[in-house]
């Protein structure tokens, strides 16, 4: 009884000896003369560099295709960065006001009209939204 213990045990060690060192080996493309970034690992753009970065330059620089979709958020997000450098505004690339939308869900038409009286940039427009997506839930909860 007390060997099976210790066979577990030398086993599991020479399983993680093995995983470990599988994990610490390089593996690097002989056919690619540049650095293949880690997309798990954060990379920091200039705002030059995001605005000329094209789907072929990414797979570049990580060696992963993008889909169709994230080209199409690729595009929408660089027009937005651009927009903002017109207008000379800090870039930010989403316009969510979470206080807006909650107005707008949980106090509905009254949420809205709040909004309105704080008067801020886009609290006005997620309230509505949130109004909208409150409707919905109640007329969903009166059909059912």
């Amino acid at each position: 009884m007390k060997k099976t213990p210790i066979l577990l045990l030398g086993l599991c060690c020479i399983l993680l000896c093995t995983i470990n060192s599988a994990a610490t080996t390089s593996t690097s493309l002989p056919f690619t003369s540049k650095k293949i970034l880690d997309p798990t690992l954060p990379y920091y753009f200039s705002v030059k560099e995001f605005l000329s970065l094209t789907p072929e330059k990414y797979r570049e620089l990580t060696g992963k295709k993008m889909s169709f979709f994230q080209k199409i958020v690729l595009r929408s997000e660089q027009q937005k960065v651009r927009r903002s450098l017109k207008k000379r505004e800090p870039a930010i690339l989403s316009d969510f006001d979470p206080f807006g939308f909650v107005l707008g869900l949980f106090v509905s038409i009254f949420g809205v009209g709040i909004s309105y009286l704080i008067n801020y940039k886009d609290t006005k427009k997620w309230a509505w939204i949130g109004a909208g997506i409150g409707g919905v839930f109640i007329l969903i909860a009166l059909l059912l």
